[in-house]
């Protein structure tokens, strides 16, 4: 019906990125300088010696710092942190020498930014995947996900949220002309008179009213046992050992669907509860606690999904954590119960050899006296809907169905356009819509064909994908007070990552964002919202500590046998928990450095060694730790597993881990033929002795003496986060070894000092994580900058630049005076003056 070179034409209106004439700067020479330099820097970073790979001789060469602003940037960095001259020269600078240079570098550096600056052109942001597709499900009031057959977005400083990260290309236009058609017809599909009836489908006999339902059938019966079936023959699997069954489900309409699964836990000790696993096509959509074994509850669990109309069918499965793998995967049991899968395969071998290696559901046809497996005795499903709390079913008919009743493409246009633009209209936004509507469809076609190609080109337009804020040519950067519009929506995507809701346009709309106290009460009712934390928690710290590589991560199951899935999956969601707590709680930031908590489930507690009688199931729920060797980020399994390799531990990824997400202030990247990491030190037995070997090296030692003490701190715990006090003796797997089949290596103490140049009294009167702890609170302030700095460049959209500086340092000083609240960052970094120009 539409073309795509039409909506691209459109889209290209005012896509086009904003141009603006600053006033032209100038540096000054490098030669007032050189003698501070010269004196305290050049014996070791000269040609001869290039201590680290840095040489400040070329830079000194040039005549001024324009054009080479990283290496500059470095060097400020090495002054502010006092890192550089080392503590141990004879002749450092004075305190009134290192703040003279600090200043003066500082002011060179924001000059040379406005020079490239002006060169520049100014990126809009566009929506990412994440907020597409939250975007998209607002605005029509139905869950929807189209961006996720979008390419992947490209991430700048670590987050998909900067929007010179944030390219577009022809393949990404023509996904978003698929998305668009998609919605399109996905919002205007027509409903019939009444709300569907529920239907309720049971798998105790695989009909419905006492007839075969061709729509929902089981599969992999090998997950039931049958105790002598029925008498009437029927197929009567009442008994799930696990571990995973489901159905092809087909819906007739899209909506809320009730899910209600029965059944009562057998043979389970006291306290503990089946987990149960839903997957609705291939996507895991929850996890579920049965009830405690000894609670007489016939109700496994129950829940509602929302499910869209389907043509063909929708593999919906459920799968049996905790119960037998036979017919699943092994490691997820043996993960919860390691005598689970023994005693379910000996029960096979003793009573029933006939049906060893067999499917069926009638492996064992009478329950045995003293038959000890786990069960879940008369399971089965329910499954209902669609439901809805008014009809239509949709958001978006209910709110304009007296103008969809009437055919009045002009008024749906004219509702929405404020939402989708975010923004004011005029009425030539409006006509330019309804006209594009009239002339992209034929001269016959029908109201419904008019309002789809009204929709498509709504959301194929520049101000819908973009974050639109309109410079005008001419005014410096960071010159240009947002309007209140503008600022709406950049509030909206920072704190709950989808466009800015009725309340925030209506205030947008009044112009009351101007108001500070006005601002201050939206930010406060939006950092309230449970969309604040969800969105913070996905969007800032999946990609802050990178959780979504954990997916991707594979220790060696030889070396690792229990390290399963579900237990991935903990990891993964306890630094979200975490974070998400300190959100609703307004808790301090200083907690992700030390706790005396954590947020922990039945998996993760075996996996820390806590009493799991207390910590059934699979919720993640707060948990007062009995001892120090967890609590706090560096703490936890999954982002010490991320900092692993497959085989062994890494105190380099680690130690860098601490330098670039705790501190923001990532060593630099390794010089060019720098060699093998750990180069011909047979004679070495531990990782602290390779690592003492390899920054032997001139070229290695500047920067793994930064490293290095961090991550071997960290050596308690093993590749997969699990405590040690040993290790075994490192060999280089990539060479022939020596030993004889069956000889195992030597194991020793683990040595977990921290040993850094200068540490705090705390720090030195402990070691391991203690240490670990007690230097990063010492450094609390450290800490509070670089997570600052994170946020903020989070929140705006862009990369920091040195002109920032005294912004975040304003922010910073706001924050610490509420003690590091996160809720005092968030509402500083909305107050200060960088967040609301541009």
């Amino acid at each position: 019906m539409i073309k795509l070179q039409a909506c691209i034409a459109w889209f290209l209106v005012v896509s086009a990125a904003i141009h603006a004439d600053e006033p032209a700067t100038t540096l000054t020479t490098l030669r007032e300088n050189k003698l501070f330099y010269n004196e305290h820097c050049l014996r070791c970073h000269d040609e001869a010696k290039a201590a680290g790979g840095f040489r400040i001789d070329e830079l000194l060469a040039k005549p001024n710092i324009e054009g080479v602003e990283d290496p500059w940037m470095n060097v400020l960095e090495k002054l502010v942190s006092r890192e550089m001259p080392p503590v141990d020269e004879v002749k450092r600078p004075s305190p009134a020498d290192f703040e003279k240079q600090i200043a003066w570098l500082r002011g060179e550096l924001e000059t040379s930014e406005r020079l490239t600056a002006a060169a520049r052109p100014r990126a809009q942001r566009r929506l990412n995947r994440a907020e597409y597709n939250r975007t998209v499900s607002d605005l029509f009031g139905v869950p929807l996900r189209p961006a996720d057959g979008f390419p992947p977005d490209d991430k700048l400083h670590g987050f998909d949220t900067l929007a010179e990260g944030l390219n577009t290309s022809v393949v990404l236009l023509e996904r978003y002309l698929d998305a668009a058609k998609s919605v399109a017809a996905r919002v205007l599909r027509p409903w019939p008179e009444q709300a569907p009836t529920a239907t309720t489908y049971s798998t105790r006999a695989n009909r419905i009213d006492g007839k075969d339902d061709p729509n929902f059938r089981l599969f992999d019966p090998n997950s039931f046992l049958n105790f002598g079936g029925t008498d009437d023959g029927a197929w009567d699997r009442r008994h799930w050992v696990g571990h995973a069954w489901g159905t092809d489900l087909r819906v007739q309409h899209s909506g809320n669907y009730k899910i209600k699964m029965h059944g009562r836990p057998r043979h389970f000790a006291k306290g503990e509860r089946a987990i149960i696993r839903m997957e609705l096509d291939e996507r895991v959509v929850g996890l579920f606690d049965s009830p405690p074994a000894e609670e007489a509850s016939d109700i496994l669990f129950e829940t509602s999904v929302w499910i869209d109309q389907n043509s063909g069918s929708l593999p919906f499965v459920f799968t049996f954590v905790n119960g037998n793998p036979f017919g699943g995967a092994v490691g997820e049991t043996v993960d919860y119960y390691p005598s689970c899968w023994q005693r379910h395969h000996d029960a096979k071998q003793k009573y029933f050899r006939e049906h060893i290696g067999k499917t069926g559901d009638s492996w064992m046809p009478h329950e045995l006296e003293g038959l000890d497996i786990r069960w879940i005795e008369d399971a089965r499903l329910e499954i209902s809907g669609p439901y809805f709390d008014a009809w239509p079913p949709t958001g978006f008919q209910r709110e304009y169905a007296t103008e969809l009743k009437a055919g009045d493409v002009r008024a749906v246009v004219a509702g929405l356009l404020p939402k989708t633009y975010r923004r004011s209209v005029a009425i030539e936004d409006i006509d330019r819509i309804v006209t594009f509507a009239e002339t992209s469809t034929d001269k016959n076609s029908s109201f419904e064909d008019k309002l789809q190609a009204a929709l498509i080109r709504i959301l194929m337009a520049p101000e819908f994908l973009f974050l639109v804020e309109a410079v005008p040519p001419s005014t410096p950067r960071g010159n240009y007070r947002l309007t209140d519009w503008e600022l709406a929506s950049r509030l909206s995507y920072f704190l709950i990552g989808t466009m800015p809701d009725s309340e925030l346009r209506a205030a947008a709309e009044r112009g009351e964002l101007t108001d500070p106290a006005k601002l201050d009460a939206q930010v406060q009712r939006l950092l309230n919202d449970p969309r604040c934390s969800a969105a913070l928690t996905e969007g800032f710290l999946n990609s802050w500590l990178q959780l979504d590589r954990l997916a991707g991560v594979m220790p060696e199951p030889k070396l690792f046998p229990h390290f399963g899935d579900d237990l991935k999956r903990s990891m993964a969601e306890e630094p979200k928990a975490f974070f998400a707590a300190l959100l609703r709680e307004n808790g301090k930031i200083t907690d992700l450095l030390d706790a005396n908590y954590t947020w922990a489930n039945e998996r993760l507690a075996m996996h820390y060694g806590l009493e799991r009688e207390t910590i059934r199931g699979s919720a993640l729920r707060r948990v007062d730790l009995p001892n120090r060797q967890r609590g706090g980020l560096l703490g936890m399994a999954g982002l010490l597993t991320l900092t692993s390799e497959a085989t062994r531990t890494s105190p380099v990824k680690r130690g860098i881990f601490v330098l670039e997400n705790i501190f923001n202030r990532p060593p630099p990247p390794p010089p060019p033929d720098v060699g093998e990491l750990i180069p011909n030190t047979a004679s070495a037995k531990s990782i602290r002795e390779h690592l003492a070997l390899h920054r032997e090296s001139s070229a290695c030692a500047g920067c793994h003496n930064r490293i290095d003490p961090w991550g071997l701190a960290l050596e308690n715990y093993d590749a997969v986060g699990a405590w040690r006090s040993t290790e075994l003796a490192w060999e280089d797997p990539s060479l022939p070894q020596k030993r004889k089949e069956g000889d195992h290596l030597p194991t020793f103490p683990i040595n977990s000092d921290l040993e850094l140049p200068i540490m705090s009294d705390g720090a030195k009167q402990a070691t391991g994580l203690d240490a670990v702890r007690a230097e990063l609170l010492h450094r609390q302030e450290d800490f509070a900058r670089g997570f600052t700095e994170k946020m903020m460049a989070y929140g705006l959209g862009r990369g920091l630049v040195i002109s920032d500086h005294k912004q975040i340092e304003a922010v910073i000083t706001a924050f610490k005076k509420e003690d590091y609240r996160l809720h005092a960052l968030l509402l500083a970094i909305v107050r200060s003056q960088t967040f609301q120009t541009r």
